[in-house]
């Protein structure tokens, strides 16, 4: 069965049986009910479930990059998903790269023993693919709107950190990380990119405002290079789909904003076409998110793609 159907399914099953399971965590348990109760005097406390004790914006590591106006990296929280947003980068189009994950649970329920013991206080949080006890994120409010996070090396803990991360408004930043951050997550930057790069008008487009080529589906591109390949899809004015499928583009529309419909085709085993769309909701040139499902695409550079990989997907 083509890509977008099929996985559209899927990402909804999963997306029930995290839920289910993220239900089921003893408060007692869970790194939330610490934070909440020793967290940082004017931290504002989200009520979503997988909300994080910090508030949505832009963050650097306070020991790699020094100070807002000098990074060339920051740290990303949008309320829903984490992520990190980089500039200077020199072989992607715009100079630009990022990768998001979409939160799906938080609390210590399956977390390494190791790491749970050096994680006491902390917010767990798990989003994308990860190596199974190893979380995505371990964060506490910090100093002046901040957060320390834990840094380990590799999948088992050689060596155990605490990392403070500051608070950077998007004016704070360099001209060339404020241009990063415009074109990776606009919503960020208070507003949409600057011209040129702005979302369509409604109506029929010839592409969306994103990059063409290989995207991770919820998981950086290390991670799903390393999984070999089953979590990159491909998307261009032709096609969109992965190694179980692809389905035909029929043609896009801009819906207004920064959504985008996706007309498509599919051909089951027995040579019939059935047409059908999705709405694809623009973060960037190099991330979008599937409406229906919530599942997040991260684009991912030809070179870091296998050439296996490359031939899989035709």
């Amino acid at each position: 069965m083509p890509f977008s159907k099929d996985f559209a399914l899927c990402a909804v099953l999963i997306g029930f049986a995290v839920a289910a399971c993220g239900a089921e965590t003893d408060a007692k348990e869970d790194p939330r009910a610490t934070a909440q109760s020793g967290g940082t005097a004017g931290t504002p406390m989200a009520s979503s479930p997988l909300a994080l004790p910090i508030q949505q914006g832009l963050y650097i590591d306070q020991v790699q990059q020094g100070n807002c106006g000098a990074a060339t990296a920051v740290f990303v929280y949008d309320g829903a998903a984490i992520g990190t947003i980089e500039s200077g980068i020199s072989n992607t189009p715009n100079g630009t790269f990022s990768s998001f994950e979409k939160i799906t649970r938080l609390g210590a329920k399956g977390l390494d023993p190791e790491f749970a013991a050096n994680s006491k206080g902390y917010i767990i949080v798990w989003a994308g693919e990860q190596a199974r006890g190893f979380p995505s994120l371990a964060l506490k409010p910090g100093k002046s709107g901040g957060f320390v996070r834990i840094t380990t090396s590799g999948n088992a803990i050689i060596s155990f950190d605490e990392s403070p991360y500051d608070k950077c408004g998007f004016t704070q930043l360099s001209p060339q990380m404020q241009a990063a951050v415009r074109v990776e997550s606009a919503s960020l930057a208070g507003g949409p990119p600057p011209s040129g790069a702005a979302p369509a008008p409604a109506g029929k487009i010839a592409f969306p405002p994103i990059e063409k080529g290989y995207y991770a589906i919820n998981m950086s591109c290390a991670q799903a290079v390393a999984d070999g390949g089953d979590m990159i899809a491909y998307f261009d004015e032709k096609r969109f789909g992965a190694w179980d499928g692809f389905a035909e583009i029929q043609g896009f529309e801009s819906l207004g904003g920064n959504r985008y419909r996706v007309n498509d085709r599919s051909q089951d085993e027995n040579g019939k076409w059935t047409s059908g769309n999705f709405v694809m909701v623009v973060n960037g040139r190099t991330s979008f998110t599937r409406e229906e499902d919530g599942v997040r695409h991260n684009f991912c550079p030809a070179s870091q793609i296998s050439a296996n990989i490359k031939q899989d997907l035709g």
